[in-house]
């Protein structure tokens, strides 16, 4: 994630409804869970939403989740602010097409991935 933008989680009560609480992962780590299949997010020493005591937040994504996330991206987002999506994932570009690629078979016929190239 870069600097300036955080993951932001936000709850409101189910039944007493006491207004919109909201905590912010300034510095997330994602990783790939190779065991469980799935993308983990991990924020230590988040301030709780009320009381002030920390919390150790670990997120787990599915890639079931990660394709229904995609989507909802792929459908009116594309359409109705192109100029987001483009800016936002523009510079991921290789990984996608690495993942597209993948996703009809051709896995392996590019040669090493390297994100970072």
């Amino acid at each position: 994630m870069h600097q300036e933008e955080t993951m932001k989680i936000t709850r409101r009560g189910s039944y007493a409804d006491h207004g919109t609480k909201s905590i912010e992962l300034k510095e997330p780590r994602l990783s790939w869970d190779a065991k469980d299949g799935c993308i983990k997010i991990k924020q230590d020493s988040i301030g709780d939403f009320s009381t002030g005591s920390r919390h150790d937040y670990d997120v787990s994504i599915s890639l079931s989740e990660l394709a229904d996330i995609l989507n909802v991206v792929g459908e009116k987002p594309v359409n109705d602010t192109p100029e987001i999506i483009s800016s936002s994932l523009s510079k991921s570009l290789k990984p996608l097409l690495r993942i597209v690629f993948t996703c009809i078979g051709l896995v392996g016929q590019l040669g090493e991935f390297k994100a970072d190239a």
